[in-house]
């Protein structure tokens, strides 16, 4: 049997892949007259994109648009300027060739934490300078930032928000402390006691004891 002819392309969406410019270039030189084929519409039209790499495990960024022509230690030193929850969602939130930030330790060297009774993610919590987190929460972010490479840690635990337990043994997985801020309903005699213990007390050089975590209204022992 005669092979069917291809059906007719969609005048409509040739025009969606055209530019507008090339459009209006096609358009006037057709204005005196004659009239417009499908041909030289797909002569003009914008050619497709090759499709994007696959993303592969490691520290390759691919696919990523300008941020690819960027050399690392530029692209981290930008992101050092965001505050720390825009840090936190740059390195999970946009795409896994953004996730070898996660190995930058200077990125995470300080935190400020602040207890919520809700299980919702610190994504959609707190303000940018800080992330909002409930008992399970901050156990997750310091698995995931490295608590080892923290040296400043700044934690609010809110009225009833995070326990005791959860205070305490944060404290036990940040060896590296320098600074120390405390401040909430639940930093009470195990949470001090905890703090005299830990690794990081022979050489702490500062602590905040009060209500204010960033320390403007807090004591300095």
């Amino acid at each position: 049997s005669p092979a069917q002819a291809a059906p007719a392309p969609d005048i409509r969406e040739l025009l969606k892949r055209c530019s507008r410019s090339s459009l209006e270039s096609l358009l006037v030189s057709k204005f005196d007259g004659g009239f417009l084929s499908v041909e030289e519409v797909e002569a003009q039209l914008v050619p497709t994109a090759p499709p994007s790499r696959a993303m592969l495990s490691g520290t390759e960024r691919v696919g990523t648009g300008a941020f690819d022509e960027l050399d690392c230690d530029v692209f981290t030193a930008i992101v050092t300027e965001l505050d720390l929850r825009d840090r936190l969602q740059v390195a999970t939130c946009v795409c896994k060739g953004w996730r070898f930030l996660k190995d930058v330790s200077h990125l995470w060297t300080s935190m400020r934490v602040a207890g919520s009774s809700s299980e919702s993610s610190w994504r959609d919590r707190g303000s940018h300078d800080r992330v909002t987190v409930s008992n399970s929460g901050l156990t997750r972010l310091l698995d995931w930032v490295g608590a080892a490479s923290l040296t400043e840690l700044r934690l609010h635990t809110g009225d009833a928000a995070l326990q005791p337990w959860t205070v305490t043994s944060t404290l036990s997985a940040v060896p590296a402390i320098k600074v120390l801020h405390l401040g909430g309903k639940k930093v009470n005699a195990a949470v001090m006691e905890a703090t005299a213990k830990a690794a990081f007390a022979p050489t702490l050089r500062e602590i905040h004891i009060g209500e204010d975590v960033a320390g403007s209204e807090a004591r300095i022992l």
